[in-house]
């Protein structure tokens, strides 16, 4: 297996990996008011 291919598995099976830094706004237009 290849590296791209490992990658793409861990990315996969593995929840904690490449988890975004923050958690995204549900709904960004609300930040308005």
């Amino acid at each position: 297996m290849n590296d791209f291919a490992q990658s793409l598995d861990n990315y996969i099976t593995d929840p904690d990996y490449a988890k975004p830094p923050y958690e995204a706004p549900i709904d960004e237009e609300d930040e308005d008011e």
